[in-house]
């Protein structure tokens, strides 16, 4: 009868063993998926932080003062163009007159300069800020995304951390200060 106790115990242990086997993937799993959750929404919400300070920075922009100064001196600068035009036309007229050359390059390019100038002096930076932030909001979310997407693979958090040790010991040290 003594067989028959260390076959129940055989099974049992087998049994037990499945269990725990079971028990330690389905926990490691968890484990992973809420750090996975807690680094996510820790790194959304510092990207969304960043996002938020830099549109702080936009609407700046929007104030009706800094609107009016952004007025003046788009009107200013055009007020600038028009007098340069005309002091354009003026040499060119002169210098035809008393040399008889004309060169069409020379009266052109300072004419289309300041033509561009005028256009894109209060608009394109403006936009060209907005831009960046929002370019940079996108680009926090897909890399918080992608290293989330590392992180829940089969790979563990120590061996991101190896690599990203890695990474930075290649680059050169950029806060060496002797």
């Amino acid at each position: 009868m003594d067989w028959l106790g260390s076959l129940l115990s055989g099974i049992g242990d087998a049994i037990g063993n499945a269990f725990t086997s079971i028990w330690d993937t389905l926990t490691s799993s968890i484990w992973d998926l809420l750090i996975e959750w807690i680094y996510n929404a820790i790194y959304s919400a510092i990207a969304d932080f960043f996002t938020l300070m830099g549109q702080m920075g936009a609407e700046f922009f929007d104030l009706p003062w800094i609107a009016a100064c952004l007025r003046f001196f788009y009107l200013f600068g055009w007020g600038m163009f028009i007098a340069g035009l005309v002091v354009a036309v003026f040499d060119t007229a002169i210098e035809y007159q008393s040399m008889g050359r004309f060169n069409i390059k020379r009266q052109v390019m300072p004419f289309l300069y300041g033509f561009l100038a005028v256009n894109l002096f209060t608009t394109v930076p403006v936009r060209l800020y907005t831009f960046c932030i929002t370019l940079q909001n996108t680009f926090s979310k897909e890399l918080t995304g992608v290293f989330a997407g590392y992180m829940g693979s089969t790979t563990s958090v120590a061996e991101v951390a190896l690599s990203a040790i890695q990474v930075l010991s290649g680059m050169p040290s950029i806060f060496n200060l002797r």
